[in-house]
């Protein structure tokens, strides 16, 4: 299969990835919203991650005045996979990562380009930009600030967490992010572990240590759903969520993330969706655990030789 080919025009091509697997309700408004994009040149790929709802005969129906592809993977294992299958495709420099719920203005991909390109001019010697995001309208609730969680203490000086006077913010937000492809191809695109949440701390803790740099666009809204506590995710989604932020916080404790991040995250996360009623879920996390141990020490070890280039320069 040919890769998207940077597209045509005077700007940085970008390619909008969509991952769908149940997402047909949102696809007549995200088609609106990406069809009314002023930015060129884009294109859209369109990752059917085993969806059973009609979202790809949709995507495959429905023409758009950008270039439109569809790549099909055959088992959902979470949206770093399918993300890492599309960048395997793409040769743009940027990449758009966007949830099919969100609502999006026409100027969205313009401004996240020229945010990118007035940031980059600015940066010291040997940094750049990781990635662009707008801040968020959830239902309901107050815009989401693009920080990481207060009690999120970074080990090493120097990795920044918070929202500074000029944007910059931890990292990406996976719901709506314009995001670097040099940077996801040194990385070797997503942790496929980390594949249902805590993505966006897992990425950007890794991008500042190799020099790259995150912000924000704050008067660039976009909407996106608020899923309020105990409710959402259940059954097989709630497990491969609940295993891919345990999995980003053992990857990151004590290395980048402080041990008292780890242990309070782990408390939150446990009491917050009620796993600790559960000891059948409790076991069953016991055993994923034990699995996923070898993986785990080997990207640990990746993140301390990270760490240590950094050290030396």
């Amino acid at each position: 299969m040919s890769a998207v080919q940077p597209s045509s025009g005077g700007g940085e091509g970008v390619t909008v990835i969509v991952v769908v697997t149940f997402d047909r309700p949102h696809l007549d408004r995200l088609w609106q919203d990406l069809a009314r994009q002023t930015y060129r040149p884009l294109a859209v790929l369109v990752v059917d991650n085993d969806s059973r709802d009609g979202s790809a005969d949709f995507v495959r129906g429905h023409s758009l005045p950008i270039p439109v592809r569809v790549v099909r993977k055959d088992k959902n294992e979470g949206v770093s996979p399918a993300w890492n299958l599309a960048l395997q495709q793409i040769q743009d420099p940027w990449v758009l990562l966007i949830s099919p719920d969100c609502v999006f203005p026409p100027d969205l991909v313009e401004r996240l380009v020229a945010r990118a390109r007035e940031k980059a001019g600015g940066l010291p010697r040997g940094e750049r930009i990781g990635g662009v995001s707008p801040t968020f309208l959830w239902q309901g609730r107050p815009g989401a600030r693009l920080h990481g969680s207060p009690y999120f203490h970074p080990k090493q000086r120097g990795l920044f967490n918070g929202i500074a006077p000029d944007g910059e913010v931890l990292s990406y937000h996976g719901a709506c992010a314009l995001v670097s492809t040099d940077l996801l191809n040194r990385l070797g695109g997503w942790d496929p572990q980390v594949n249902f949440g805590g993505d966006e701390v897992d990425v950007g803790l890794q991008a500042q240590l190799l020099g790259y740099r995150f912000y924000a666009v704050g008067d660039l809204t976009v909407e996106h759903p608020y899923a309020p506590r105990f409710a959402g995710k259940k059954g097989a989604q709630l497990r491969m969520r609940s295993d891919s932020i345990w999995f980003s916080l053992l990857k990151h404790g004590g290395i980048t993330l402080s041990w008292r991040t780890v242990g309070f995250e782990m408390i939150t996360h446990l009491f917050w969706n009620q796993f600790a009623r559960s000891p059948r879920t409790l076991a069953a996390q016991l055993v994923w655990f034990v699995r996923v141990s070898p993986v785990l020490a080997e990207r640990r070890r990746g993140l301390r030789a990270l760490w240590a280039r950094r050290v030396r320069g």
